[in-house]
């Protein structure tokens, strides 16, 4: 694995090297300095290492070398090394284009006629930079005789962040909201394996990210059989022949640890209802339907500013409910022509919510067993021993 792990560092066992990863270099926090490989600390008053070669801090030797190029190089000798005889899983998850907005200036230079907002501008170089390293690294497959046997799968793990460059246009909302610009993520898939149907075509069948997995094992050769039951369903045949998707349902999220959202006026429907408790932050998609509960967050359409910059807001309401296919903006509540359709998928909703963990906070120390500064040499560091 090579870049951003950000699934938890409280314990070795719960990082790359202990969880299935041959090899890893990479970072652990959601983000921080692209140069200096750091993340600040104490109120911004340290600047703190994140950057690791298995178990090894290492960010002081690759300082001032920006991690986009950093980690497209390390994957290109990851491949030049590989035995060809042996199949090759290479989990490449680039910082970028996540803020901080930081990139050379000559990707920046490239844009200073054609995009005036600096941060739009600093976004598209940190993409065109990303879209340069995505090149090198499938040239080096290619060079190696990789690449006529390989799957190359680009995805995201959520929509962009408008206060951060990003433009979700014309999808409503942003990262950490459950509107289509929060949860709808770019993506696409390369491979020689694809059928001749499927190759340059748009797919609009349901798919979430937990299908990788059982798809990837399908791909490797093997089965999910003797796995824990899986949310996943192997989507394969969906991608490389253009099939129909295996999965009728995602569930976005149902999260009651998050406060819930405002008690709307008494009369407004499914106010008072039983089966799902509206206000808790919530969305579910089944067949056409997606279904929208509590604080969705940032209801707006932003337009971005080489486009004429332009905000479009629109109210919350307990509950909303939209027909996807027709209106991907999310423009439309349906929720008062169609409260048949709301209570099935609150029903939905329930059903999944009494089945699931609770999620737990792990990140708070009440001693301070996890600060760099006092403990681990300036150096971002698992700190719980058992």
């Amino acid at each position: 694995m090579v870049g951003k792990w950000h699934l938890g560092f409280c314990h070795w066992n719960c990082t790359p090297p202990h969880r299935g990863f041959d090899t890893f270099f990479g970072f652990y926090l959601a983000g921080g300095d692209y140069f200096h490989h750091s993340r600040m600390c104490h109120g911004h008053k340290y600047e703190c290492f994140d950057l690791r070669d298995g178990d090894l801090s290492v960010a002081p030797n690759y300082r001032d070398q920006y991690s986009t190029t950093l980690f497209a190089q390390k994957s290109q000798e990851i491949i030049r090394n590989h035995k060809h005889d042996k199949p090759l899983f290479l989990y490449l998850s680039f910082q970028a284009v996540h803020s901080p907005l930081q990139v050379p200036t000559k990707y920046v230079t490239m844009y200073k006629d054609k995009i005036h907002d600096w941060d739009r501008r600093t976004y598209a170089a940190m993409t065109t930079c990303m879209d340069e390293a995505i090149g090198n690294v499938t040239d080096t497959l290619k060079e190696n005789g990789l690449l006529d046997n390989s799957v190359i799968v680009f995805s995201t793990d959520n929509g962009g962040a408008v206060n951060a460059g990003a433009s979700n246009w014309p999808l409503k909302g942003q990262k950490t909201t459950l509107y289509e610009g929060g949860v709808r993520g770019a993506a696409f898939v390369w491979s020689p394996l694809l059928k001749r149907n499927a190759r340059g075509t748009i797919s609009k069948e349901l798919m979430y990210i937990g299908d990788w997995l059982p798809t990837f094992i399908h791909l490797a050769g093997g089965n999910t059989t003797e796995t824990k039951e899986l949310d996943g369903q192997n989507q394969w045949t969906t991608i490389s022949e253009a099939g129909p998707s295996n999965r009728k349902e995602v569930v976005h999220n149902i999260d009651p640890l998050r406060p819930l959202g405002p008690v709307y006026k008494e009369d407004e429907p499914f106010q008072h209802i039983t089966s799902f408790n509206p206000r808790i932050f919530a969305s579910i998609r089944v067949g056409r339907w997606k279904l929208v509960t509590g604080s969705a967050g940032d209801p707006t359409w932003t337009t971005p500013d080489e486009m004429g910059f332009k905000r479009e807001i629109m109210a919350h309401t307990a509950v909303q409910l939209y027909n996807i296919p027709q209106d991907h903006e999310e423009r439309w509540n349906l929720a008062d022509s169609r409260p048949d359709v709301v209570y099935r998928l609150l029903k939905r909703l329930q059903f999944h919510y009494e089945r699931s963990v609770l999620p737990e906070n792990m990140f708070v120390s009440k001693n301070g067993a996890f600060d760099p500064v006092t403990h681990f040499d300036m150096a971002w560091t698992p700190w719980l021993s058992d």
